[in-house]
């Protein structure tokens, strides 16, 4: 970015600032709102009704108010809340305040309140009020007073600025998890990674009772908790528990969807426990358990399986690729422990897995060159991994009287890897016999006058390695008496890493004679990573209206050494040329300044972002290689301003999403090389890829801008969002071909004119004249404008080649529900991706893939519940033609439950037609890739479940 940029963008938020500045500083009679919330000492339940006072310095009696109860998001126990405000004038605060509390149950509090330095806020939250009761005997009479509900059959149901789904509402087959009931919600879609979008507006935690769940891990609820224990979920934006303690009322607030157990569930014992086998050698043992209490739960997850479950739910996605590409075996045991008050939190999480993964796939790859030619290569790999990892993580969470957070982890990792990979480069498009061909050059002989082979390489790799990792983190932050914050953190990072290899390559070169090599190595590589780091925030409340000015600093020290030794095992001689030494040492240093905006006048919010950070970048690195001992010292120094505007309007009645919401964002980043990308000795340790740095390589950037629109209405909602990225000295990998060798020399290299555009839109409909009827509906278009460098073998010319690349996705699905408990659904989907190279000789640049099907979720005869998925998926432009050929996937799941729905049996079948086949087509700079992946076998499971709760006597 250029400098008149960054100074055009510097002078344009400083004018903005000033204009905040110039504004009515003393307008003492404007209206100014104080809120609060009260609480039950003890319960930590919100107290409804208690009368307010509200009196200035002089003690005259200002205004009163009663608290409102309800669920306000705000982290009362048992998600009640019980809210205050008011709306006085801006001379009644401008010293203190006294505020008084009665109800006729509890003791009354007096607290004083000081504003003297308020300054331009128009809004202030008094510190959660904490009342006690007059007569603990009435406490069993508090607990009976509660509103009792009928339970009804309507889905969804909106209360304030929450989304309410009722899990008894929906059809959910027997034995199924916490993601088979999401999957159902209107409005909610679920992915494979564990995300979880409402309205399309994406879920930033996800809750149980109102308190985290394996915090970053939402699969191990979605996949290990029992739907039936669901009384329901709740959607709202929740503010955080950090927020709540500084009195931040502008801070950003979490979108959080809290799942809501039945009172019989919340309190007591609860687990569940799976086990299964079935065809292929497939099996499934689970358990989950659970202790709750009002102020602790303890959970415990166990299982194994060899059906690529990760988190042990046999809810999987089996018609997605990546859920079942090669076979992986685990075991994982892993716990948590939570306890909590009103004034302090500590969750000490353990786990432990054990995993054994068997992959392979073949790949063709075609490779562009500059005179309209191509080089093609083939690959058939197979790997086996072996890992075990064991952790231990604790959070400690003070709230009050100032927020301090202590996040300790230790980690420890053993790793064991061994693989084959075939290899062969060639002028001709061989991939329809490469396979073949690979077999025939390293089983049965080669033939030496094949003109069309470069060269081939047979590879044998097995490593071990142990991984031990420390950090300490912590964070202090504080509401001074001006309103304003102080926030301080620091923390520490320790990681030693053991490695040893063995690598065996057998290389053949076919030109200008036949030449054949083997190389056998041992590799020793560890490696030393020591972090440190702190920040310091000073944010301002008080200086201007409607805003937060935050200055910031922040300092990160990185370090690390690691040397790799390759020795020859035939001669032992050690490979000198490739061996190295290194040592790095990092410093960050940043400094920046922030302006937070945010307006809310009857149903019109305006929020604007504007954030300056100044960085200076050392780094020094010690590289010792061959001939070459060297320390590079590299300084960067730059900006990276980002900026954003947001205005939305809300209904009349409160919302968890706006009626609209119209967004612009803007923001740049740097991309820093690599030291050993600056080094021009080559790394020849592979004959076939060989690595050259580039000492003229410079910083790269991107330019993000974002425009989104979206529009909602009851579960309804459109959403629509146009991304553009301008690269700037973008780093790419060019490369150089030796024909006569077959060899690629791959050099990073800065290129320009390069961007990207994408275009998404998605949104969800219920149909009203037609009964339980919805439509769920996608489309996103992706254009990447992508360059390279080529240098011609024969030449050595260096030349520019363009491979941009179009991509298209259309999903498409039909939900209904009709009688008592049948679901169908109908879905089809479109991708299709071209490679728009302009090269007239490329032989494979377009293809496309199109799924249509459905299911049908019922129960049947003798209360056996039934799950079936049929898809046709159809491709087209794959160059083994047994792939264009239509392929069938069927699953299907029956389960019942017996004495008295404490057991349930469940035979499930995964791809009982056996046809389905992973393929992944891939445009980068260099050409366009097609892999086809080894996929878990279709087999049949048969498991039984069992559950068990038990509630707490009652006294």
């Amino acid at each position: 970015m250029k400098v008149h940029n960054y100074l055009s963008v510097i002078i344009i938020g400083l004018l903005f600032l000033l204009s905040n500045l110039s504004a009515t500083a003393q307008n003492k009679q404007r209206m100014f709102k104080l809120e609060g919330f009260v609480y039950d000492s003890f319960m930590g339940t919100g107290i409804g009704n208690v009368k307010v006072y509200l009196f200035n310095s002089d003690s005259v009696l200002i205004d009163t108010v009663r608290t409102d109860a309800g669920n306000y998001g705000k982290g009362g126990t048992n998600k009640l809340d019980a809210k205050f405000w008011f709306n006085t004038k801006k001379g009644n605060a401008s010293d203190f305040v006294i505020l008084k509390f009665t109800h006729k149950d509890y003791e009354t509090v007096c607290k004083r309140q000081y504003f003297k330095y308020v300054g331009w806020q128009k809004s202030f939250a008094i510190p959660n009020i904490y009342m006690k009761r007059k007569n603990s005997s009435l406490l069993a009479e508090h607990l009976l007073d509660e509103v009792v509900v009928n339970a009804t059959k309507v889905k969804v149901v909106f209360k304030g600025d929450t989304i309410v789904y009722n899990a008894d509402a929906f059809n959910v087959a027997d034995g199924s998890m916490l993601d088979a009931l999401i999957k159902q919600m209107p409005g909610v879609e679920l992915d494979r990674q564990g995300q979880i979008f409402v309205q399309g507006r994406k879920i930033d935690n996800l809750l149980l009772n109102g308190k985290d769940f394996f915090k970053g891990n939402s699969k191990m609820m979605l996949e290990n908790l029992p739907y039936y224990v669901v009384k329901d979920i709740k959607v709202y934006n929740k503010t955080t528990d950090k927020a709540l303690v500084l009195n931040d009322v502008n801070a950003k607030k979490d979108f959080v969807m809290d799942v809501n157990l039945k009172k019989e569930y919340s309190t007591g014992y609860m687990a569940n426990m799976e086990a299964g086998a079935g065809t292929k050698d497939s099996y499934l043992g689970r358990l989950f358990g659970m202790k709750f209490t009002d102020y602790s739960r303890f959970t415990i997850v166990g299982g194994t399986n060899n059906l690529n479950m990760r988190n042990y739910s046999s809810n999987g996605y089996w018609s997605d690729g990546d859920a079942i590409d090669g076979r992986t075996t685990s075991k994982l045991l892993s716990a948590e422990l939570l306890t909590e008050n009103k004034r302090r939190k500590n969750v000490l999480t353990t786990e432990a897995v054990h995993s054994k993964s068997l992959t392979g796939s073949n790949e063709y790859q075609e490779t562009y060159q500059s005179n309209n030619t191509s080089t093609y290569s083939v690959n058939r790999n197979s790997f086996t991994d072996r890992n075990l990892r064991a952790s231990v993580n604790n959070r400690f969470t003070l709230k009050s009287p100032l927020w301090f957070e202590s996040v300790t982890s230790f980690i420890y990792e053993k790793n064991k890897n061994k693989g084959e990979e075939l290899y062969c480069n060639s002028d001709s498009d061989s991939w329809q016999n490469g396979i073949d061909v690979l077999d025939s050059l390293f089983k049965a002989g080669v033939s030496v006058n094949d003109p069309s082979l470069h060269n081939a390489r047979n590879r044998m790799n097995k490593r071990k390695a142990q991984v031990y990792n420390a950090s300490q983190r912590f964070s202090l932050a504080k509401n001074l008496p001006t309103t304003d914050i102080v926030d301080f953190g620091a923390g520490v990072e320790y990681s030693r890493t053991e490695s040893e290899s063995y690598r065996s390559n057998l290389y053949y070169t076919f030109s200008p004679s036949f030449c054949q090599e083997n190389v056998t190595e041992s590799i020793e590589s560890p490696k030393t990573i020591f972090g440190a780091d702190a920040n310091l925030s000073y944010k301002i409340k008080r200086l201007l209206p409607c805003a937060d000015l935050s200055f910031y600093t922040k300092y990160h020290y990185n370090y690390n050494k690691d040397h790799e030794l390759i020795t020859d095992i035939s001669t032992s001689v050690t490979d000198f040329y490739n061996s190295y030494n290194r040592n790095y040492n990092g410093h960050i240093y940043t400094a920046g300044i922030a302006y937070d905006y945010h307006l809310k006048e009857g149903k019109n919010e305006l929020m604007i972002n504007f954030d300056v950070p100044f960085i200076l970048q050392n780094r020094h690195t010690g590289y010792a290689r061959h001939t070459l001992d060297t320390c590079i010292v590299q300084t960067y120094s730059y900006v990276e301003p980002k900026f954003s505007i947001k205005k939305q309007k809300w209904p009349p009645e409160m919302a968890s999403n706006p009626l609209y919401c119209l967004e612009f964002s803007s923001s740049l980043k740097y991309s820093l090389p690599d030291a050993l990308q600056l080094i021009n000795l080559p790394i020849t340790s592979d004959r076939i890829n060989i690595l050259c740095g580039n000492p003229n390589l410079k910083p790269s950037s991107v330019w993000t801008s974002t425009l989104g629109y979206r529009t909602a209405k009851s579960v309804d909602y459109f959403n629509q969002r146009i991304t553009y990225r301008k690269y700037q000295n973008r780093i790419v990998n060019s490369y150089s071909y030796n024909k006569s060798s077959g060899a690629y020399t791959h050099t990073p290299k800065n290129i320009n004119g390069t961007w990207d555009i994408s275009y998404q839109a998605n949104g969800f409909k219920r149909v009203n004249f037609i009964h339980h009827f919805s439509i769920r509906w996608g489309f996103d278009v992706n254009y990447s404008e992508m360059s390279n460098y080529v240098v011609d073998g024969v030449s050595h010319q260096t030349n520019k080649i363009s491979n941009n690349d179009l991509s298209l996705n259309l999903p498409l699905k039909f939900r209904t529900s009709f009688a008592k408990r049948i679901l169908l659904v109908l879905e089809s989907e479109l991708n299709w991706r071209k490679s728009l190279s302009g090269n007239n000789y490329a032989s494979y640049d377009e293809a496309w893939s199109f799924r249509v099907g459905g299911g049908f979720n019922a129960e049947l005869f003798a209360k056996i519940s039934c799950d079936t998925e049929l898809y046709v998926i159809k491709r087209n432009g794959y160059v083994d033609n047994e792939l264009n050929k239509p392929m069938y996937l069927w699953q299907m799941t029956l389960s019942r439950s017996i004495m008295k729905n404490k057991i349930t049996l469940k035979l499930k079948g995964i791809d009982i037609l056996r046809q389905f086949k992973s393929v992944a087509y891939i445009t980068n700079e260099q050409g366009v890739r097609e892999t086809h992946s080894v996929s878990l076998p279709g087999y049949v499971l048969f498991t039984a479940s069992f559950k068990f709760n038990k509630n707490p006597k009652k006294k």
